[in-house]
């Protein structure tokens, strides 16, 4: 019985494991977004065409933005879902383009990208949850009505 009084308290942290998932995916994106920038001074090429590079050049801002957003809690929802997109191009890209497996010796597979991708879908589908900025706007502009993120009841 014991145990299932602790599991049910878990639950009462799950703002602060949303807290958590947004840190983690925000330094992920921030720093493969920066990596990015080097774009911005590439030449287009046989092996880097110029479409390659304009999308490279996107993601170098795009990602970072959205990495920020997800740090402060701030348009969660929005910036999970191009970040969603993102990630199912990195798949689609390893796995149909590049021949990649999920897991390689050789090189990265697209396992990480996956995992990423479901951190994603979980923030997009919850949200930033009590500490956001989105939700105290929330409670300011619904006096108090917000229904965003998860509550413990005590």
């Amino acid at each position: 019985m014991k145990m299932c009084a602790m599991f049910k308290k878990l639950h009462c942290g799950s703002d602060v494991a949303l807290v958590v998932v947004r840190l983690v995916v925000a330094a992920a994106f921030i720093l493969h977004g920066i990596a990015k920038f080097s774009a911005w001074q590439t030449v287009a090429s046989d092996q880097m065409p110029s479409g390659i590079i304009t999308l490279m050049k996107v993601l170098s801002i795009a990602e970072p933005l959205a990495g920020v957003a997800l740090i402060f809690g701030l348009m969660t929802q929005l910036a999970a879902f191009g970040l969603i997109l993102v990630m199912v191009g990195a798949v689609y890209m390893k796995q149909f383009v590049w021949g990649i497996g999920y897991s390689s010796v050789s090189t990265t597979g697209w396992e990480y990208d996956l995992s990423l991708f479901a951190l994603c879908v979980v923030l997009f589908i919850i949200g930033g949850g009590r500490y956001s900025i989105e939700r105290i706007l929330c409670k300011k502009m619904c006096k108090g009505e917000c229904e965003q993120g998860t509550c413990c009841k005590k």
